[in-house]
């Protein structure tokens, strides 16, 4: 479907563009693949860390270093990783890029926490279409990753002055109506 937006006066001011706000970079991992090094068993898989399922984990035993790869089909910017973790988890571990998936760069070194739950790693910004977690040593015997994210930046405009939404209803077979808003944001 199509949704028109009819303004009722001339937009004078163009909106302000500012650099910054963050975004979740996209990570369809039916479509693209992930990779690694080696898993401890299949249902195990590196999936299983893109999978936005916290419940399933990637699992590695094998000697350190270990990695798990994301193809992104295409350079993508980013400046933040998530990871969440629990008892067996990384200690210290890179994150690397690379253009061809042959050779890597260094984009961040760290250390991960003892804690459990989502850790957050942020860092200046690289382009690259495969990223990868490089663990190099572990806080107990066996690498565990549950999830991975990576995060971006992107404009995004401030539309300070402006007066521009739109609202639809739809009426749903239970005859209930649903009301959607809809904000311009360029």
């Amino acid at each position: 479907s199509c949704i028109k937006i009819t303004f009722d006066k001339p937009i004078i001011v163009d909106p302000e563009v500012i650099i910054g706000s963050e975004y979740y970079a996209p990570r369809p991992n039916d479509v693209l693949p992930v990779y690694a090094d080696s898993s401890h068993y299949s249902s195990y898989g590196p999936w299983n860390a893109f999978d936005h399922d916290t419940g399933t984990v990637w699992l590695n035993n094998a000697a350190r270093p270990v990695w798990i790869r994301k193809d992104f089909g295409a350079n993508v910017f980013i400046t933040k990783l998530r990871m969440y973790l629990n008892t067996n988890k990384p200690k210290a571990f890179q994150l690397q890029g690379s253009s061809d998936a042959s050779s890597w760069a260094d984009v961040y070194v760290g250390e991960c926490s003892a804690t459990t739950g989502w850790q957050e790693f942020t860092f200046t910004g690289a382009t690259y279409r495969y990223w990868r977690v490089y663990v190099t040593t572990v806080q107990s015997n066996e690498a565990w990753i549950y999830e991975i994210e990576f995060f971006g930046t992107r404009n995004t405009y401030r539309t300070d002055g402006w007066e521009v939404s739109a609202q639809e209803s739809a009426m749903s077979p239970e005859g209930i109506i649903a009301k959607r808003i809809y904000e311009v944001r360029k």
